[in-house]
């Protein structure tokens, strides 16, 4: 599993050649699927035009690089939906169906290779998150139809109050 905020900067390069072809700047993700739709990277060559580059088309993600194949299949692109952009979403607040606050977005968990969306990471404030650690909040407790920038609202059977989870060096979680 994956946490979004680790993916950001990461090297995407050919695979055949050590050739860096550009920087991740952000994920885009499909909503109503919930998965990743694939990756935003900053400006590559002369003109520094951002690039999409589909989640399909990548052969390999590891700590320090996104390795691909060929840079045939990036598109330019101008004119990014900035509501599928995950980097906009950090600090969303996250309320039940009763209007209760239940925290704020801290990052998405994705499964690689398959780009589903597990779940969310939930800050609850900086001295719980020290204390604790943040909160995981499954993929299911969120209704994908009423996903907008001024909150994430739980599904009616989910409470605010859920597990602590971290993560190990390899992307291994750990229950508390």
């Amino acid at each position: 599993m994956y946490y979004s905020r680790q993916i950001r900067d990461l090297v995407v390069r050919l695979y055949e050649k050590p050739q860096v072809k550009g920087r991740i700047k952000d994920i885009i993700i499909d909503w109503p699927k919930g998965e990743i739709k694939g990756f935003w990277l900053e400006g590559m060559g002369l003109w520094k035009n951002p690039h999409f580059l589909s989640f399909n088309d990548i052969l390999w993600i590891n700590q320090n690089n996104v390795l691909i194949k060929t840079t045939e299949n990036l598109k330019k692109t101008k004119n990014i939906d900035k509501n599928q952009l995950v980097s906009l979403w950090y600090g969303t607040p996250i309320y039940n169906t009763e209007g209760y606050d239940c925290g704020t977005l801290s990052d998405i968990l994705w499964s690689y290779p398959e780009g589903i969306i597990q779940g969310f990471a939930v800050s609850q404030g900086i001295f719980k998150d020290f204390q604790k650690g943040w909160y995981f909040l499954p993929k299911n407790a969120v209704d994908n139809k009423n996903v907008n920038k001024d909150g994430l609202v739980l599904n009616d059977n989910f409470p605010c109050f859920y597990e602590v989870i971290r993560l190990t060096e390899n992307n291994e979680q750990l229950k508390q």
